[in-house]
Order: structure tokens, then sequence, then C-alpha cells
């Protein structure tokens, strides 16, 4: 997803974002497929969702876009490590079995600690016509049936 302060020309979804007596209005881009995509992942995975923002602010837009709560978890900062000056996503720090553990991730520094976890993704920069969990959908789907 994407998120603004200032409203853009398209937005998806208007969340309010209670500060202090006052809320803040974040408008919100959705990567076309993203609900979708969490419904069919939800059936074959435990979804974990990281967000680099505060908790709440994350908790927040994730009861906007994912309505059902196919997401188990979101995780914000806790996962974050330096690594020779670089932040880095833990995957030890869920408390997970490490080969079922696969992290999605546009940013190679990200997963630097566990690059045999990792399923790089484009980055998405508003086109409303990409397809990328679209087509990473069915590679998913058949990798969990190999986990089994």
């Amino acid at each position: 997803i994407k998120s603004y302060q200032e409203e853009p020309e398209v937005y998806d979804i208007l969340v309010p974002i209670p500060h202090k007596s006052r809320h803040h209005l974040v408008y919100v881009q959705v990567r076309p497929g993203f609900c979708n995509f969490i419904l069919k992942m939800a059936q074959h995975y435990e979804i974990v969702l990281y967000t680099a923002c505060m908790a709440a602010y994350g908790d927040l837009v994730m009861d906007a876009i994912d309505p059902p709560g196919e997401s188990q978890e979101i995780v914000s900062g806790a996962l974050h490590v330096i690594d020779n000056k670089f932040y880095c996503k833990d995957l030890t720090r869920l408390g997970r079995r490490m080969e079922d553990v696969i992290l999605m991730d546009n940013l190679p520094n990200s997963y630097r600690l566990q690059k045999e976890n990792a399923l790089p993704i484009s980055s998405w920069q508003g086109d409303y016509n990409d397809e990328e969990l679209s087509r990473l959908t069915p590679l998913l789907i058949n990798l969990s049936m190999d986990m089994v």
C-alpha cells in the first residue's frame, strides 16, 4: 500500500487516525489484487504483515483494507535490526520455524539476513494496471503444496 497525508488524485481508502484530541486523515492506495491475494493466501499460509509505521496506524489501515481479518498478525518495527548500517528484517524474531517462513519484500536489504526465505517483489508506484500479486499467486499456492 501507499499512504499519503495530503489527498492524492486517486486513493482507495480514507483512514482517520486519532492523534491526541484530533483525527488526521490518511489517504491510502492499495496495490491491485491485494485483497484477493490475501484471501487466497490465507487458505494456504499464516499471514503476518509488516509495517514500518507505528502499530496503531498499521492496525487501522489493515482493518480498512483487510475487513475479513485474514492477516493473523501485524508486526511493526519489532523485526528491524541494523546489519552493517542497513535496516533489515530479522525473521527469527517471528518465532516461527524458518523453513516455513517466506518474506515478500521489494527491498533486498530487508531480507539480507535470511536471503533463502526471500521472495523478491517489485516496488509498487501506484500503477493500477500492476499485476504482480496476481502473477505470484499461482507460484505461492504451488509452493504451499510442496511445503506440506
